[in-house]
């Protein structure tokens, strides 16, 4: 009798330990879930990243536009001065013709 009882306490205790170390179905669904979050965060700041590296390129190209726009106006006398679009749409419209783009 006392090694029935020894023995059912053995397995007992090997089995309560065994349960310890068995990975549930639950802690793998939270591994799963921690790994989701951190590549959607991941994702969500490499994106940021890239809208403000484009949005950062656009400022700068239309800030080159306008300075190189300026710089040319002033290397230009009064009669070169660059003529825009509308410019040259007023003046023919004027004349009674009509410039379709």
């Amino acid at each position: 009798m006392l090694y029935a009882f020894i023995t059912l306490t053995a397995i007992s205790l090997f089995l309560l330990l065994f349960s310890f170390l068995k990975e549930t179905k639950v802690h793998s669904l939270e591994k799963q879930l921690e790994h989701l979050s951190l590549t959607v965060l991941q994702d969500q700041y490499q994106t940021s990243k890239r809208l403000d590296s484009l949005e950062e390129a656009l400022f700068f190209d239309e800030d080159d536009d306008n300075a190189i726009r300026s710089a040319n106006a002033k290397l230009l006398s009064p009669n070169q001065q660059p003529l825009h679009k509308e410019d040259i749409k007023r003046p023919l419209s004027m004349q009674g013709t009509h410039h379709y783009e």
